[in-house]
């Protein structure tokens, strides 16, 4: 079990490499995704924090509403998203950047006071000139554990957090081939998909990398199985478990499930509930899976590093 340990975290997605724009309510919800580390590391263990690399300058402001900007047709978004030299998150509670610091889903946080899953804030921390050209230098994988790093750095310095890790027997689904065969399409290399591809926010047609969800349904495009594995984990309709991907396909594809949704939102980081009606049109999600996918999910249970939360305060704005 242990040397699954270093598979089990998986928020592997553009949300450390790019920004990710996500609707409340029954808005559609597009991801942009453009790489896949494989992370061979859980979470940081706490006496590493100190010699982590740390943001120049850090501005944390509380917001006053669940979105704090919209997409012009009343949606409101968090935005989270690393560029070449700074951090930026909006719209976000402070559990969801601790999410990101430790590579944990919701499930794996204990502790804490209230306030850590419901006040929102947006964060904008910038790197000197040399360490974003240090960063650079750096293999995607090795870049996003630096990030996790100086994230940890920031929660330690501005809100003083201090954490324990504990490891737990927890359930968890594993990820394989049904009997029949894969149904997803394998995207072609370097596929455009012109004017029949996704549109994004902005309504301009996206090309490979982007899923994106509304209630009970998910359309992907050019996107690695991981992807699929990360919108799966810590669902409500999984009972919010790890998944682990044993399915031994490499490539890129195109496909569609639809669902009988038992939670309107997105996975992915947990933010503020939206109150909307479940979409009740399609299978369970284990039939979907194994139905249109040709894939199949088995309960198991594996040893998995939770984190808990000594001690965090209000961060300070500046």
């Amino acid at each position: 079990m242990t040397q699954r340990l270093a598979n089990k975290f998986g928020f592997r997605s553009k949300l450390l490499l790019a920004s990710i724009s996500v609707a409340t309510a029954v808005a559609p919800v597009v991801f942009a995704l453009q790489h896949t580390p494989q992370l061979q590391a859980g979470p940081q263990a706490p006496n590493t924090v100190a010699a982590a690399p740390a943001f120049e300058v850090a501005t944390i402001k509380r917001s006053n509403s669940s979105g704090s900007f919209g997409m012009g047709d009343g949606r409101t978004m968090f935005r989270i998203g690393w560029g070449p030299d700074r951090f930026t998150a909006t719209g976000v509670s402070l559990v969801m950047i601790i999410q990101m610091a430790y590579d944990v889903q919701p499930d794996q946080i204990s502790g804490g006071p209230y306030w850590l899953r419901s006040e929102i804030y947006a964060i904008e921390a910038k790197m000197d000139e040399s360490e974003a050209n240090e960063l650079r230098k750096l293999s995607p994988d090795q870049r996003q554990i630096e990030q996790q790093r100086m994230l940890q750095r920031l929660l330690v310095d501005r809100c003083k957090l201090s954490v324990q890790r504990e490891t737990k027997d927890l359930p968890e689904y594993v990820l394989t081939v049904a009997k029949k065969g894969s149904r997803l399409r394998e995207a072609k290399p370097n596929e455009t998909y012109g004017s029949n591809g996704i549109k994004g926010p902005d309504g301009r047609t996206a090309g490979a990398g982007v899923m994106v969800v509304v209630p009970g349904q998910l359309t992907a495009q050019g996107v690695p199985i991981a992807k699929l594995v990360w919108f799966l984990k810590g669902r409500r309709e999984l009972g919010h478990r790890l998944v682990l991907d044993q399915t031994g396909l490499t490539g890129n594809y195109d496909f569609t499930l639809q669902w009988t949704a038992e939670n309107p939102t997105s996975n992915g980081i947990s933010g503020p509930d939206s109150a909307t009606t479940p979409d009740s049109s399609g299978p369970p999600i284990f039939t979907a899976i194994r139905e249109q996918l040709g894939l199949k999910l088995d309960a198991t249970k594996g040893q998995v590093e939770t984190i808990v939360i000594d001690n965090i305060e209000r961060p300070s704005e500046n």
